[in-house]
């Protein structure tokens, strides 16, 4: 699946990756997407926006689509996650929707967190970078574990300020 962008749509075009026939083109997203992953049988697509949407990747039929100010997606054949950070309520947190139907599964809200990034799936554990920039405290940077099935805090651990590889 690739995207381009024009007349204010994002277009995505679908092939057979074998073949390199085409499956399916659709222009029904709008131009600000910012966020596009894949798994089994659904693409999605977060939008700057505030719209996460899901697309079957046979057919390129939109499936659903929620609102949700979104930072990072991660998919599995399930489940959809989601970092959110909405700025006019200053809530940042986690989602789990389920993949089929966007479901809420799970919600997990901080008050003061922002820039979740890398968010990254383990063995059942849902790991989550969020790097705070604050003028009183300074730059804080904590990796989150969270239980992917639940949502429950496992822990968070403290890092040295900078960008952190999950594997």
């Amino acid at each position: 699946v690739i995207n381009s962008q024009a007349f204010g749509y994002t277009q995505i075009d679908a092939f057979d990756a074998r073949t390199g026939q085409d499956l399916w083109r659709s222009s029904q997203i709008p131009q600000d997407m910012k966020i596009l992953v894949s798994a089994d049988t659904m693409v999605y697509v977060a939008s700057y926006g505030g719209t996460v949407y899901a697309i079957d990747a046979y057919t390129g039929k939109l499936a659903w689509q929620k609102s949700f100010e979104t930072s990072d997606l991660l998919a599995t054949s399930d489940t959809l996650y989601l970092s959110y950070n909405i700025q006019t309520t200053g809530k940042h947190g986690f989602l789990a929707l389920r993949a089929k139907d966007g479901t809420k599964l799970w919600q997990q809200s901080f008050p003061l967190l922002n820039n979740f990034s890398n968010l990254t799936l383990l063995n059942g554990t849902l790991y989550s970078q969020n790097q705070l920039n604050d003028n009183k405290t300074g730059e804080e940077n904590t990796l989150y574990a969270f239980d992917a099935h639940t949502g429950s805090l496992h822990r968070n651990i403290s890092l040295d300020p900078g960008p952190v590889e999950i594997a």
